[in-house]
């Protein structure tokens, strides 16, 4: 459609989705209210990753806010059981902090950030909504003061831009001072 950026279709459907092929698949709610007292050695244990990330678009734009579509996601993930991985542009992640640090404890949760500019003004020019490459290193430093896998996607590389020495130097310094566990 024309108006790419203004424009959101949501998947409203997809956390009964998820659910209903959690169950399809012989998955059980580890923690919820109703499997209180449950066996939990029956629980099927995961053997797959829930990866919530956009290959277009980001999954943290700025009407996650209100929608909450990866909240619903996470709490389901965390319910069966489920570890995740999560690719965004977005600070807005770190409101599903509680529920990440749970997922992390039950099982494993990664959290990885697309950086592909270091100047913030540079930045802004090709990704006007998303968060500044400042804030998007401070949310990686975060995540791993609290123990939960992080790193840098420095894809896409905008040729004659992005690829210059000082922009790939100064990426990866900023990952090693926010402890950044790779750069891909």
């Amino acid at each position: 459609h024309r108006d790419f950026s203004n424009v959101l279709k949501v998947k409203k459907n997809a956390p009964d989705l998820f659910k209903q092929f959690l169950k399809s698949k012989g998955y059980r709610a580890k923690n919820s209210d109703y499997y209180l007292f449950d066996d939990l050695s029956k629980h099927k244990k995961a053997d797959f990753v829930l990866f919530i990330g956009g290959g277009v678009c980001d999954v943290y734009q700025p009407k996650e806010k209100s929608i909450r579509l990866n909240r619903k996601l996470l709490q389901l993930a965390y319910d069966y059981g489920i570890p995740v991985h999560i690719l965004t542009k977005n600070k807005l992640v770190l409101d599903d902090l509680d529920l990440l640090l749970k997922i992390n404890a039950q099982n494993h949760a990664s959290v990885n950030l697309t950086i592909t500019l270091a100047d913030n003004d540079q930045q802004k020019i090709f990704e006007p909504n998303a968060s500044n490459t400042n804030e998007r290193f401070n949310t990686v430093k975060l995540l791993r003061q609290q123990s939960i896998a992080s790193g840098i996607y420095f894809l896409p590389v905008l040729p004659f831009i992005a690829d210059s020495d000082d922009n790939m130097q100064s990426i990866f310094r900023q990952a090693k001072l926010a402890d950044a566990q790779f750069v891909y």
